[in-house]
């Protein structure tokens, strides 16, 4: 099933429910982001295309990075859990728990 540009597949063993191909491209554009005291903007556009990327491929555990875990677990109201695989397991283990993660960083 397709919705907008968000494509939901059946889960089965491994495979992700959630894709979203579009959001890989273009790469964010470093001059459209303001420096902070903690990243400049071509640090923050490296991670927002990597935040991306992730999303766009389905959320994969594989693809969960600690640079990854490290910066959603700061934003968007999220909290750390207890380490990286219970962050994973809570935000992207199921179609569900991923569906309310993109709905609550929109």
């Amino acid at each position: 099933m397709t919705h907008d540009k968000i494509s939901i597949a059946p889960e089965a063993g491994t495979a992700i429910g959630l894709q979203c191909p579009r959001l890989r491209r273009p790469p964010l554009d470093p001059s459209a982001l303001t420096a902070t005291p903690w990243d400049d903007p071509h640090a923050k556009a490296r991670m927002g295309d990597a935040i991306l990327s992730f999303i766009a491929r389905g959320m994969p555990r594989s693809g969960f990075t600690k640079a990854l875990y490290r910066r959603l677990s700061m934003m968007f109201g999220f909290i750390a859990c207890y380490n990286q695989q219970g962050f994973w397991g809570t935000h992207f283990g199921t179609t569900d728990a991923r569906a309310a993660f993109l709905e609550q960083i929109v």
